[in-house]
């Protein structure tokens, strides 16, 4: 009997060591690469498959920003985000509903000219614009799923 238990014991370690074959795997959390403002108003590559977290810095609410922004070769998903919505994207989570709109625009090529206020709150934030070009596993299929190299010009500007 002893050794039935002792068999039947090695047997269970044995499968709760082993991983199991329908186990859910994680979702894939985008590594943006970081830019200032300052730095993307020339041409940027942004690969298929990469994204670019730039800074826009802090604003006030009400402030209004003017966005110029430039997108050839190739698509890609323009997402401003605060600091607390960006996490979800951050984390490769469904971020939709933490997304800026209407500024913020999906497949997004060519000259895109557009006037933002900066919404309501208690106190001032900081803002990111974020170039997609990848398969974002939080962007439900939506928007620009990667592809090849975008190159992309940024310039914004505080409206008085």
């Amino acid at each position: 009997m002893r050794r039935v238990l002792g068999a039947l014991l090695v047997l269970l370690m044995l499968c709760a060591s082993m991983p199991h074959a329908n186990a859910a795997e994680g979702r894939a959390v985008p590594s943006c690469a970081s830019a200032e403002l300052s730095a993307v108003t020339g041409a940027v590559a942004v690969d298929g498959g990469s994204c670019l977290d730039i800074n826009l810095g802090e604003h006030a609410p009400g402030t209004v920003l003017a966005f110029d922004v430039l997108v050839v070769d190739d698509a890609v998903d323009l997402l401003v985000f605060d600091d607390a919505g960006k996490a979800p994207y951050e984390l490769g989570q469904s971020y939709r509903n933490a997304v800026t709109t209407p500024v913020s625009t999906e497949s997004a090529i060519g000259a895109q000219v557009f006037h933002w206020k900066v919404p309501a709150s208690i106190n001032a934030k900081t803002w990111s614009l974020v170039v997609d070009n990848l398969a974002h596993d939080g962007d439900q299929g939506q928007g620009d799923q990667g592809g090849a190299r975008a190159q992309i010009s940024v310039q914004v500007s505080v409206l008085n």
